[in-house]
């Protein structure tokens, strides 16, 4: 009973680094209240680890009072002042919506396998502990000897097994949660994982609903949720795939890949400074998650600079903004990584005469490719084909502004596996058969996004459709 009170109280601490974060950027006033408490969980989990990665530099010891009470006092004195206030709690946008308001059965009907799909990973989440392979070698691991050790060791980092290249976003929230509970506990740790689930849905459904009626925002929210390669990072799918992959850093990657997109996307289409900023947090804390987000950071960052150089003026202060966030939350690991030495198995292979030996690889990853997203029905539904299906027929609309940017999003994302695999050190078949799926993870929400903004495109005749 203490440790669930205890795990609570870690993930009260880590919404309110988020709402805290949100409100002094001038952010959290612009979302309603659940779509901002899944932003502030998803961006609390990147800041509270920061916050012990940087006290690790300082050789200052994890301890609760010394994390938790500076996101307190904060709390407190932005209660106790009026201006601070009224942006936290007075605005009117902060309200749960009245979602059961003139909602017929289809809406109904809609909400009930959400819940369905909410629920399952909420009630299989403390059944069983952490048990995949790489959540305990890689992840797990980490965030306990991080947990015994009151910091972060290099000597774990030296250890070619446990990837010590690999950013430190799950260890390290995995770390905090044990500081909180004062032990290690595997089975109430893996439900970050069906909050993060929770995050995910309602990020989507706000994003699509900015742009969207409300039926149509819950039908792609419910296809989303019922995805069984995301329900598999989520709480395990029993009987769809043998290996147990909750515990991993994929689901948190494609939830800030999705809100980048997404609140790119709506920057794009309404202007708004709040979702530049969300963007571009979405986009660095998916970097300091897994290495893969670095090549999405860069892509992003380029093609933010690219939106704000264009039009009337071009917006310098955004722009320095822009790459100011993303240098100060993903650089010191990298300096840190360049300090001690500490490269990726890819880096020696990261040259011309490699990529050209290999070019005999190119059509077997490409078939590999074509076979996880078309082929591989129970895991990924058909999303895909919806993503291709749509973009062509509102090839018109889905190619130009804003809605290119997202593609752009998906092919660098997509090259830059297709780089990886090419240059791998290990055996090619062996390396896509055990990677390949999880890789797509990543950007299976994003392209059901598309997939639904591209039909409210062709629904409605145009981006916006009618708030109902």
């Amino acid at each position: 009973m203490a440790g669930s009170v205890w795990f609570v109280f870690a993930i009260v601490i880590m919404i309110i680094s988020g709402v805290l974060v949100l409100t002094y950027a001038r952010v959290w006033q612009r979302f309603s209240l659940l779509p901002g408490l899944a932003i502030s969980f998803m961006l609390g989990m990147g800041i509270i680890s920061l916050q012990m990665f940087v006290y690790s530099l300082l050789s200052l010891p994890f301890k609760v009072y010394s994390i938790a009470v500076p996101w307190i006092v904060l709390a407190v004195i932005t209660v106790l002042f009026k201006s601070s206030r009224e942006g936290l709690l007075v605005n009117k946008k902060i309200t749960v919506q009245p979602l059961l308001k003139d909602t017929g059965w289809p809406d109904l009907v809609l909400l009930l396998i959400i819940l369905s799909q909410v629920v399952y990973p909420l009630l299989f989440g403390t059944a069983v502990p952490l048990r995949g392979w790489d959540a305990l070698q890689t992840w797990a691991y980490k965030g306990k000897m991080f947990f015994y050790d009151m910091g972060i060791s290099y000597d774990i980092l030296k250890d070619p097994l446990t990837h010590p290249d690999y950013p430190l976003l799950i260890p390290l929230t995995f770390s905090w949660i044990y500081t909180s509970m004062g032990q290690v506990n595997d089975e109430l740790v893996r439900m970050i994982y069906p909050l993060q689930f929770v995050s995910l849905l309602a990020i989507f459904f706000d994003a699509v609903r900015k742009v969207a009626a409300r039926r149509f925002s819950l039908l792609f929210t419910a296809l989303l949720s019922m995805t069984p390669i995301i329900m598999i990072h989520t709480g395990g799918f029993v009987g769809v795939y043998t290996a147990d992959f909750v515990g991993y850093a994929d689901l948190a990657l494609s939830i800030f890949f999705l809100g980048a997109g997404a609140f790119f996307y709506l920057y794009m289409s309404e202007g708004d400074y709040a979702y530049l900023v969300t963007a571009v947090l979405f986009l660095a804390m998916g970097a300091w998650t897994k290495n893969e987000g670095l090549v999405l950071l860069l892509i992003g960052g380029i093609l933010i600079t690219v939106s704000l150089a264009f039009g009337s003026k071009i917006k310098y202060k955004f722009i320095l903004m822009t790459w100011g966030l993303l240098g100060v939350i993903t650089l010191p690991w990298i300096i840190y990584k360049m300090y001690y030495h500490i490269s990726s198995e890819y880096t020696p292979n990261m040259n011309t005469a490699t990529m050209q030996s290999n070019l005999l690889r190119l059509p077997y990853i490409i078939k590999m490719f074509f076979y996880i997203l078309f082929r591989k029905a129970d895991l990924f539904n058909y999303s895909w084909y919806g993503y291709v299906i749509s973009s062509l027929i509102n090839i018109r609309k889905s190619f130009r502004n804003p809605l290119i940017f997202l593609h752009a999003m998906i092919l660098a994302q997509c090259a830059s596996y297709i780089f990886i695999y090419l240059i791998s050190p290990l055996d090619l078949k062996f390396h896509i058969e055990t990677s390949l799926d999880r890789v797509f993870i990543h950007l299976t929400p994003l392209a059901i996004l598309i997939m639904a903004l591209n039909i409210n495109m062709l629904l409605f005749k145009r981006g916006l459709s009618p708030a109902k």
